[in-house]
């Protein structure tokens, strides 16, 4: 019986571990020398061509905005309003609907379990703006928790994400 006990706390840790991480991955251009960047510049997003609510959400753009130009500012860029910046930054947000099924073969009977969620994306691009050329994306998949937790969950996201910006190829390395 204790056995059984343990074996069903490590599984609901891991579950319950599992559902709230976010997963982060980046992709940059290898040939970009990032130390000539200082300055940058939000891309305005059109308001109402987005099929997504999301992108349409003026809370939503607030709290993205507010949680990259709090790290940007810890890595020392500086966003301007006027004159040339080095390179733009553009962020997406998506979600959808995911249901995880899992068969548990257990002592006493099996049973499954059916867990019904929604896993958001955040996207942040990085432009150089004279060449137009997308040199750095980031984006952020993890569980979606309810409205007043919506901050909360971006600025955790975004501080994973430019953890990796600017890339350190010689740390990094080219391999996938």
């Amino acid at each position: 019986m204790k056995r059984t006990t343990i074996i069903i706390a490590l599984s609901a840790i891991i579950f319950i571990t599992g559902c709230s991480t976010v997963q982060v991955e980046t992709d940059y251009n290898r040939e970009t020398d990032f130390s000539k960047y200082n300055t940058y510049r939000w891309i305005p997003h059109i308001k109402g061509t987005e099929d997504n609510p999301l992108m349409n959400d003026p809370l939503i753009e607030s709290h993205v905005k507010n949680a990259v130009n709090t790290e940007m500012a810890k890595k020392e860029f500086t966003k301007i309003e006027e004159g040339h910046p080095d390179f733009l930054v553009a962020w997406y947000f998506t979600s959808r609907n995911r249901v995880d099924v899992t068969h548990h073969y257990g002592y006493w009977y099996p049973h499954t379990n059916v867990y019904q969620y929604k896993e958001g994306t955040l996207v942040i691009d990085v432009v150089d703006r004279i060449d137009k050329q997308l040199i750095w994306r980031g984006w952020a998949t993890g569980v979606l928790e309810d409205r007043s937790s919506l901050n909360s969950q971006i600025n955790y996201s975004v501080q994973k994400l430019l953890k990796k910006f600017p890339p350190d190829a010689r740390k990094e390395g080219t391999s996938w």
